[in-house]
């Protein structure tokens, strides 16, 4: 049994003399050569680009330290100690700054050792709280966010097994619609 197998062939630099017009065949073969170079120039005016705007970008987190610290971390922090964990919460937005268990204290399930560089207005912490809220069932959905624009919160008085409370007015915008 027989079978047809198909080569592709590419004509794109095949000059096939044109014994008519000599002019056109010189320009014909000039063609491929032209095109070449056209693409050879683009691609390195891209490469450049491409190297020079990574040379010149700035990381995100260059962005993020120019910006003010906003979590108070120098007000201080309280340090917790249940059966399994040790909690560290600063004090000034009650939010986790260390969270590790006592099986392995090398281990933090936070990015603590980023704590000044994470500490501003936008970068969430464990504890941040969102809310999204509307009024009634047509209502227009509006966010909220404890991380959004920090001011430090007020400490409320506890009692076990509660370890920490605090009043959120202070971070959360004045329009919310909750007390």
């Amino acid at each position: 049994m027989l079978r047809s197998i198909s080569i592709p062939v590419r004509y794109e630099n095949l000059i096939i003399p044109n014994p008519r017009n000599a002019e056109l065949d010189n320009l014909t073969a000039q063609e491929p050569n032209n095109l070449t170079m056209r693409r050879k120039t683009i691609s390195g005016i891209l490469l450049s680009v491409l190297v020079l705007s990574t040379v010149n970008a700035q990381s995100p987190w260059e962005r993020i330290a120019q910006r003010p610290s906003t979590l108070q971390i120098e007000r201080g922090e309280k340090t917790y100690t249940t059966q399994s964990f040790s909690l560290t919460l600063v004090n000034a937005s009650q939010t986790v700054k260390h969270l590790k268990p006592l099986s392995d204290r090398s281990f933090d399930y936070t990015p603590s050792e980023r704590l000044n560089l994470r500490d501003k207005d936008g970068l969430y912490h464990l504890g941040d709280i969102n809310l999204t809220l509307r009024s009634g069932v047509k209502g227009e959905w509006r966010r909220f966010s404890t991380a959004q624009s920090r001011k430090p919160v007020v400490c409320l008085p506890i009692a076990d097994p509660v370890l920490a409370a605090s009043d959120l007015e202070q971070t959360l915008p004045a329009d919310i619609p909750l007390n």
